[in-house]
């Protein structure tokens, strides 16, 4: 499983209400992006096509809701209901087995955080005691990795007022001067990524311990039943990750 599973909580059945069906409910149609997923799913240029209209209309609203705050903070269900609309038009584009793939692929990409939804939880059978504690044991993990993320901000923190220092006679010019932000900002990452790998053997050990867990509270029936809904295993072409 990826590093960042403890950085992340991937939400992929945040809109259930989208449709009744369980493969519809996880559906990330997120995913659906990347090119090789598509391939994978089997969607046809038609359908890219379609999907690329409503896309392209839900894109047009939320840039106008934007407009329309002027500043102000959006409102949750607003863009919640933009996204809702979105899910459900993409829905109605794929067959039923392309929509039972993308489900599986979902489950795939959320990995042991799938679990942490409460219909994908009953679904294997997770009793209400047991999907608490794994939320729980899920959150005490995050909140470790959380306190190392605000050490290395810490020790990141002089490096960022060196580049600052150096970022500020661009400051207002940004067009005029693309080439040496460019480098500066290359500069700061090659100087940053040996502070952040100090850290990152705590992470990785974290993330070990706080997977090893979550997985000790489900049984060998349930681990089961979650890797059927995975389906087949996806394995991406060579440089897609």
């Amino acid at each position: 499983m990826k590093q960042i599973f403890l950085f992340f909580l991937v939400s992929i059945c945040a809109l259930a209400g989208a449709a009744d069906s369980f493969d519809a409910h996880c559906g990330n149609i997120a995913i659906l992006q990347r090119r090789d997923v598509q391939n994978e799913v089997g969607i046809t240029s038609a359908q890219r096509d379609q999907m690329n209209k409503y896309a392209d209309a839900n894109r047009a609203k939320l840039v106008a809701y934007q407009k329309k705050l002027n500043g102000k903070t959006p409102d949750r269900d607003v863009v919640n209901g933009y996204m809702l609309e979105l899910k459900s038009d993409v829905d109605r584009v794929l067959t039923p087995a392309q929509l039972k793939r993308l489900r599986e692929l979902s489950l795939q990409w959320a990995g042991l955080l799938g679990l942490m939804d409460k219909v994908v939880a009953t679904k294997v059978g997770m009793s209400d005691a047991q999907y608490t504690k794994y939320r729980q044991t899920f959150m005490d993990g995050q909140s470790v990795v959380s306190k190392i993320n605000s050490q290395i901000k810490e020790a990141l923190k002089p490096l960022g007022e060196k580049y600052d220092k150096l970022f500020a006679p661009y400051k207002g010019h940004e067009k005029e001067h693309q080439a040496e932000i460019k480098k500066l900002l290359q500069d700061f990452e090659k100087e940053a990524q040996p502070i952040r790998q100090r850290y990152a053997p705590q992470v990785q050990a974290i993330t070990k311990e706080t997977q090893q867990k979550m997985m000790a509270i489900l049984t060998a029936q349930q681990i089961a039943a979650w890797k059927n809904l995975e389906g087949n295993k996806y394995v991406p072409p060579k440089g897609k990750s």
